[in-house]
């Protein structure tokens, strides 16, 4: 029963639903990939040069990377002091590289009165010229402007400005309009490559900021700050210089000099802005404190070139880095393992290989003892065929007795030194000499004397 109501109630729905079918021809129009911002990197803007394609493609691909700022809020960031009141004629130029403005939005300035020469022709009945009047006249000198929170700078010398030279240039938008203040971006527009950027303030209002050449005032994205604040704030850091050195720094709080010292233990405490009284924006710096009560500013980047700045890149997340201390022992424990155990196999091979050289060599000593038994045997077995028993068991023994041919003797003691021979009326006499105190002596073959 519960099934059959369920297809009751889906019942009407189906019967409601339609297939639409397209009937015209689609057409394919190339879109750029959408850029999604990535809070972990600041306001970046890529130059129209160092795109590729045509001039329409690369437009299309520069404009394209402002939609991942959509939506996103910045904070203006603050000049080291407040200097509003430092605005005056003299240095107003500073607002001519950029500006804030509504973009249907006026003030106007009544900046003064002024005695104007005005000249009026009549004309008579006829159209003719009867003549010229000159007339002076009192009137208002109103100005107007469209800048964010226009203010009007002081009283211009009438005498050296004509009105048309009064437009636009004795009003500003002050510093504290903008400096430390929230906007919005809404959208981006755009003057050929410059871009500009669309936003709301506090109040809802639009406003438009105009970048100048400076690219002033500097503003950081709240998404990146927050991401920053939430990566570093509230972890410990191991100092760790890649050359493990001691360097010198300053106590942001007591400006006394403190030293640096490698693998030493820091903790983030905040990430602010400070003033560095050096007449420029406010700077963005991660504050860090050891035990000792010690408290040094750390930058994210060195955007501003900063004369050797300590870099967050030179401190180490504390459990990352004890990781990576433990990983690295294990490595090094593990290496001097299988060090170990490649000098055991050595040795294991080395004593192997010795064994089987030493197998080898009695191998072989062996073979060849055989053979040499074998060559004696067959030497004796020879010798006793070819001089009967007594002469060969002799010569086995390596003796020699009188009446022994000279070979019969060459068996038993060798081949001799030298041999000394003598022949006298057909007897040939022999001295083999085999050492200085052993001498055999020969008449014709036959051993007569020995001297030993």
């Amino acid at each position: 029963m519960r099934k059959i109501i369920v297809i009751l109630l889906l019942l009407p729905l189906c019967l409601k639903a339609q297939i639409d079918i397209r009937q015209d021809n689609i057409r394919t129009v190339p879109v750029n990939k959408p850029v999604i911002y990535d809070s972990l990197q600041q306001f970046t803007v890529k130059p129209f040069a160092d795109f590729n394609g045509t001039n329409q493609e690369k437009l299309d691909a520069y404009k394209n990377q402002f939609k991942q700022y959509i939506g996103q809020d910045i904070y203006f960031i603050p000049n080291y002091r407040k200097q509003d009141s430092l605005i005056n004629l003299n240095t107003i130029t500073h607002q001519l590289d950029f500006k804030f403005y509504y973009p249907n939005k006026y003030k106007k300035f009544i900046i003064g009165k002024r005695t104007e020469q005005i000249q009026e022709v009549k004309k008579n009945k006829l159209g003719m010229t009867t003549g010229v009047v000159t007339k002076f006249v009192e009137h208002d000198i109103i100005d107007s402007t469209n800048l964010y929170k226009a203010l009007f700078l002081g009283q211009p010398t009438w005498d050296y400005y004509t009105i048309n030279e009064l437009k636009g240039k004795y009003y500003f938008t002050p510093y504290s309009a903008y400096l430390g203040q929230y906007f919005k971006i809404i959208n981006f527009s755009f003057d050929e490559t410059k871009y500009n950027i669309v936003m709301l303030d506090n109040n809802n209002d639009t406003v438009i900021y105009s970048p100048g050449y400076w690219d002033f005032p500097k503003f950081i994205l709240l998404g990146y700050y927050t991401k920053m604040k939430e990566i570093y704030v509230g972890n410990d850091y191991i100092y760790s210089h890649s050359w493990n050195r001691e360097i010198k720094t300053n106590d942001i709080n007591s400006g006394e000099q403190i030293t640096l010292k490698h693998e030493s233990e820091w903790h983030c405490s905040s990430l602010e802005f400070l003033d560095l009284n050096n007449g420029k924006e406010l700077q963005l710096y991660l504050i860090l404190s050891n035990k000792d009560g010690n408290y040094i500013k750390i930058r994210l980047d060195n955007y501003e070139k900063e004369f050797e700045p300590l870099m967050i890149s030179e401190f180490k997340e504390k459990q990352e880095y004890m990781k990576q201390k433990e990983l690295e022992r294990i490595q090094k424990e593990e290496k001097e393992r299988l060090l170990a155990e490649a000098k055991i196999q050595q040795e294991k091979e080395r004593l192997e290989f010795e064994r089987r050289q030493n197998e080898e060599r009695e191998r072989l000593l062996a073979e060849t003892k055989k053979q040499q038994e074998k060559e004696r045997l067959e030497f004796e077995k020879m010798i006793k065929n070819k001089y009967g028993e007594y002469y060969g068991n002799l010569i086995i023994k390596q003796q020699v007795v009188i009446g022994m041919s000279d070979e019969m003797c060459r068996y038993a003691w060798g081949e001799p030194l030298r041999i000394n021979t003598t022949i006298v009326e057909g007897l040939k006499s022999e001295q083999w000499v085999y050492s200085l105190y052993s001498y055999l002596y020969f008449d014709n073959g036959i051993l007569t004397a020995i001297q030993n």
